[in-house]
């Protein structure tokens, strides 16, 4: 199919994705992604074709839970049996976050982006707040616009190929309890800290994360059950040729004052984790200034800034850390 051949949208099929689509939807998103970059002269999207497929499997992943959880929403936009566009949207109580939203090069231009669009903010009506990290097309930030959602604060994509993990300081006056998936009080503890930083509860993803690979822990003032905050580590879901990829996040302190000492003890337990050929990134609100210098420290450096658009605020940015900037 050569560029610039019009497809009228009203012959597109726009449907809830399967989870048998997400390998088409994580193509277009590859292939959107790749485009851009090229039309902008900027460096390749990824650095090496192991890179790319490690972001298209962790991206199939996402478009597959997407499709099965009863909240969210996945969707493909057909044509000629094809899927020519993907879109994605996670509903989290009164927050609706677009987590996916791409067309295949070829088809850009014939409104099938703006057709995704509506329905997946169409999916989001009951919700208080909308909000997406944007790519840097300018069409689709017409769109956005248009919606009425305006840019706010960038998050802060951070990584390290080997951290300097601190010591864990025994004069911070927390005390750690490591977080199960099958104890409801303290999942309840951290959903109610959730609910006074990241502005929502999320039972079913702490659930979930901890049922997989992830650990963590509830942080409280010692000698006391007043709770500081908590963190959460995957220790490496994201393969990335050599060796693997772990993340830190969520974390979240319910006193901004707090947030160095809650992250260091999430630093302390990643580096107790961490495997020599393990590399790491974390994602968080521009507006968390006091996780700047420890993460500096610990030997983190930036590796973008991504757009964040919303309808409004929600939560506490300033002493969060994002799970990562699909789930946030």
């Amino acid at each position: 199919m050569q560029a610039g051949v019009s497809h009228p949208v009203s012959d597109v099929t726009i449907r809830p994705a399967t989870a048998a689509d997400a390998a088409a939807g994580a193509s277009v998103y590859i292939a959107a992604e790749e485009a851009l970059a090229t039309s902008r002269r900027a460096r390749p999207r990824w650095p090496s074709d192991a890179a790319r497929e490690a972001e298209r499997a962790d991206a199939e992943a996402d478009l597959a839970a997407l499709a099965r959880h009863p909240s969210d929403l996945a969707l493909v936009a057909l044509r000629d049996g094809a899927v020519r566009g993907v879109g994605g949207i996670v509903v989290r109580e009164r927050h609706a976050h677009i987590t996916y939203l791409f067309v295949q090069p070829d088809w850009q231009g014939q409104g099938i982006g703006r057709a995704l669009l509506n329905h997946l903010a169409a999916h989001a009506a009951g919700c208080d707040l909308l909000s997406l990290h944007a790519s840097p097309d300018p069409r689709a930030l017409t769109r956005y616009l248009t919606l009425g959602l305006r840019p706010m604060p960038p998050t802060v994509r951070m990584a390290s190929a080997a951290p300097r993990f601190p010591a864990l300081n025994l004069h911070d006056q927390l005390e750690s309890q490591p977080l199960h998936a099958d104890d409801a009080a303290m999942l309840a503890t951290v959903s109610d800290i959730d609910r006074g930083v990241r502005g929502i509860r999320r039972l079913d993803d702490l659930r979930s994360w901890l049922a997989a690979d992830a650990t963590g822990a509830l942080l409280l003032q010692r000698g006391t059950s007043i709770p500081v905050g908590y963190y959460v580590i995957d220790p490496g879901g994201h393969q990335a040729g050599m060796g693997a990829t772990a993340s830190i996040g969520p974390v979240a302190a319910m006193d901004v004052d707090r947030l160095p000492d809650v992250l260091a003890r999430a630093l302390h337990a990643a580096g107790e984790i961490s495997g020599e050929e393990t590399s790491w990134r974390l994602d968080f609100p521009a507006e968390n200034h006091a996780a700047v210098a420890p993460l500096l420290a610990a030997g983190f450096r930036p590796q973008r800034l991504i757009s964040y658009l919303a309808t409004g605020t929600i939560g506490r940015w300033d002493r969060y850390i994002f799970h990562d900037d699909d789930l946030l």
